[in-house]
């Protein structure tokens, strides 16, 4: 799977929350969600989601319903046998700074 990141900035692991993983393959702030049509973009990217796609926030596991245009997310995808990305995992960040793997 290729790394796509696409945020910058400072690390701060203190702000993600402990039962997040360190890193994400794709990070990034949401331009688009549309759960019926079932797509999400972050940064251009576009991503399928569906009832198999697992929803995260700080508080714990939660749904689709809870992503909105703006949010902070960092997804695990796979890519189908169209060549098509879909969002296994995507938790819900506390900021963009959060989304950086922790400094060597």
């Amino acid at each position: 799977m290729t790394t796509l990141l696409l945020i910058a900035g400072l690390t701060s692991a203190a702000e993600r929350p402990a039962h997040y993983p360190p890193s994400f393959p794709v990070a990034g702030i949401a331009t688009e969600v549309d759960t019926l049509r079932g797509r999400l973009i972050v940064n251009d990217l576009l991503l399928y989601i569906d009832s198999h796609t697992e929803v995260y926030s700080p508080r714990g596991r939660t749904s689709l319903v809870d992503l909105k245009e703006g949010n902070t997310l960092g997804i695990r995808y796979a890519t189908d046998g169209d060549g098509k990305l879909r969002a296994e995992e995507i938790w819900i960040l506390p900021s963009i700074r959060s989304a950086l793997p922790p400094p060597p």
